[in-house]
């Protein structure tokens, strides 16, 4: 891989001109993954903004997992379609069914009569990773690793905090079907300020409780994993942004160097992706956590600092009188500067993975946060 032939790969996806006129069809990128040297895969809308499948540029090594995806799509009845870019890529596309690491596990799904993808409604789609669907009442979640945990970590869930519940049994590790709580999370809170600051604060309550909540000990080993180095996660994004923009790659590197870690600390049961879009407020005008996927334990200190740099204006103070109310220890300074920046290091790339045509603009800017250790509040 060449930065050049990243370069084309990522523009041909973020550019919607020179995208619509690879597939042939008005199409826009609404997500994209980046595996350097292999492929750049996006999710895709149409012209009205609804979800319209995939598309994935493939660097030569890969040519032959665009065969094969389009071997298994055909063989259910789903197309897919292939043409060359230049330097030796090729661009392969089709409907969200036929995603290449999520098909066979759609068609389960379907199958099993947990979607129908002639009338599901798609809430979110990361290409070649997870599909989020609303289909006959419920909400369903399809990834494509195997998440053998997921069915013991929502049964204790549901006896420790309140969370959608869960419809299924279990026995597919790539699909969990839930209740549809409706309503709307907390990215985009319906109702006054005065009410978002009030499930701000409620949220910050269950996030104490999810810390408190002690799991079994088989549970507790099957989530134990380590946090992503603070310093090695800005190192990857150096690696792949620098590719595209020589300048950020450069202020990414010299910010790696300089970063402290989180300081070592107990491990309770973690979100370990808090923010205000994984807080749903139900139609009854109940507060639920969700999305599970990258629980595990940790420090406390990362899901406090997480929710707090991404909350609205104004409102990380009323998550965290919530979380202190509920018992929750709000870490001193130091911890809490350290954690902020590993949240803020683990979504420096989020404007690029949410294929948004100012990126670079984007990560600039939370570049400035880091280096002037701007508040999370």
């Amino acid at each position: 891989m060449t930065p050049s032939s990243l370069a084309l790969a990522v523009s041909t996806l973020l550019d919607p001109e020179r995208l619509s006129g690879a597939v042939g069809e008005a199409r826009v990128a609404t997500r994209v993954r980046i595996k350097p040297g292999v492929s750049v895969s996006a999710s895709l809308a149409d012209s009205s903004g609804a979800p319209a499948g995939w598309a994935r540029v493939l660097w030569p090594t890969a040519h032959s997992k665009a065969d094969k995806a389009a071997a298994r799509a055909a063989g259910l009845g789903l197309p897919t379609w292939i043409r060359p870019l230049g330097s030796g890529l090729r661009i392969q596309w089709g409907g969200v069914a036929s995603d290449p690491a999520l098909m066979p596990h759609i068609d389960r799904a379907r199958a099993s009569g947990a979607v129908d993808p002639a009338t599901w409604r798609i809430l979110r789609h990361n290409p070649l990773r997870r599909l989020v669907v609303r289909s006959a009442g419920a909400v369903v979640r399809i990834r494509a690793r195997a998440d053998r945990r997921a069915a013991a970590l929502n049964r204790f869930l549901e006896a420790a905090i309140p969370v959608p519940a869960r419809l299924d049994d279990g026995s597919d590790p790539h699909v969990c079907v839930l209740a549809d709580a409706g309503g709307c999370d907390l990215s985009s809170p319906r109702g006054t300020p005065e009410r978002a600051r009030e499930w701000t604060e409620r949220a910050g309550g269950l996030f104490a409780r999810l810390h408190a909540a002690r799991p079994p000990a088989p549970l507790a080993a099957s989530l134990a994993s380590p946090a992503p180095a603070t310093r090695a996660a800005l190192e990857v994004h150096a690696r792949i942004i620098g590719a595209l923009d020589d300048g950020l790659g450069r202020r990414i590197e010299a910010l790696a160097r300089a970063v402290p870690e989180p300081a070592p600390a107990p491990a309770a049961l973690i979100h370990a992706d808090a923010s205000p879009d994984q807080v749903l407020v139900d139609e009854a005008g109940a507060v639920l956590l969700t999305d599970f996927d990258r629980a595990r334990m940790g420090a406390a200190a990362l899901d406090v600092a997480s929710y707090a740099a991404s909350a609205g204006p104004g409102l990380a103070p009323s998550f965290l009188r919530g979380y202190e109310q509920a018992g929750g220890r709000i870490p001193d300074d130091a911890p809490m500067a350290a954690a902020v920046v590993h949240a803020r290091a683990l979504s420096l790339a989020d404007p690029l993975r949410e294929a948004r045509p100012d990126w670079a603009a984007r990560v600039a800017a939370a570049l400035d946060l880091m280096e002037g250790g701007a508040p999370w509040h």
